[in-house]
């Protein structure tokens, strides 16, 4: 006798959708801290890897209750990248505590950096390009650091010039809207660390691209590959995002071979229980 089947085990895709699109609803009602989603969502994958190979009937019920909450906080997760920040208030400078999320990469000028600022007058942190002065620059900075600074960020925007490379969309899917610039005596190391999962990425990626620099002492062709192979693109000056941009080889910074066979692999993984059903 054939098993009688729901609306959406006849069309999974619609389920998923749906469940999807209610975590996006939910992060723009009432939004969460991502690394706490990110947490989130690494223990429901670990619990899902941990039942997978049980094929009994109770098993395949806790798989499916868990597939189902796990792809409402990837849409929790999702960040909205297509509305405009109109909620900071950045008019004047302001002390900020500030927490160093990838080790200052030299530039022409600058030494260029990631920071997840705070204070009591923004509800959420807030992630900005930050740009230290050469002059009298504290070369222990690295990541992890916490700091002190005096700051007035400003919205990031291109400079103008036709075909030039889009740094302002780039940033912008990063979630990243503003960008500040710190001279010397505006910043002050606490002597605090901050350690978490993507911190201690980080610090792995960066022991990573110390081991490319001994073995790739051109700057330049070491920015490239770092870019390809580690995702790292602070060392990467204008004029070679120009040349990549001229070209139409952008994306070959952006996403790698790599990374789109792991996406596949993980979607593959997530959704491999679509085949389970028989039609």
């Amino acid at each position: 006798m054939p098993v009688a089947r729901s609306f959406f085990q006849k069309i999974p895709f619609i389920r998923i959708t749906s469940l999807f699109l209610t975590g996006i609803l939910i992060n723009y009602y009432f939004p969460f801290d991502t690394r706490m989603i990110a947490a989130f969502l690494a223990i429901l994958i670990s619990i899902l890897i941990l039942f997978w190979h049980n094929s009994n009937f109770a098993s395949i019920q806790i798989q499916n209750s868990i597939l189902s909450v796990t792809i409402v906080f990837i849409g929790i997760f999702y960040p909205s990248k297509s509305v405009e920040k109109s909620d900071r208030d950045f008019s004047r400078k302001e002390y900020y505590l500030a927490e160093v999320c990838q080790k200052p990469g030299e530039k022409a000028k600058t030494f260029q950096t990631i920071l997840l600022i705070q204070n009591d007058k923004l509800t959420t942190p807030e992630k900005v390009v930050a740009y230290f002065s050469k002059v009298g620059f504290d070369s222990t900075i690295t990541t992890g650091d916490q700091l002190i600074i005096l700051a007035k960020p400003q919205s990031i925007k291109n400079a103008g010039n036709p075909f030039e490379f889009d740094y302002q969309s780039l940033m912008h899917q990063r979630n990243i809207w503003f960008s500040a610039y710190l001279a010397e005596g505006t910043y002050l190391k606490t002597g605090h660390q901050v350690i978490h999962i993507s911190n201690l990425a980080e610090k792995v990626r960066d022991r990573l691209v110390a081991m490319l620099a001994e073995a790739l002492p051109n700057k330049e062709e070491r920015s490239v590959v770092s870019a390809l192979t580690l995702g790292y693109r602070t060392e990467i000056d204008q004029d070679t995002l120009d040349y990549f941009a001229s070209t139409g080889a952008m994306h070959v910074l952006s996403v790698s071979g790599l990374h789109v066979a792991l996406i596949f692999m993980i979607l593959g993984f997530l959704l491999s229980f679509l085949k389970r059903g028989k039609i």
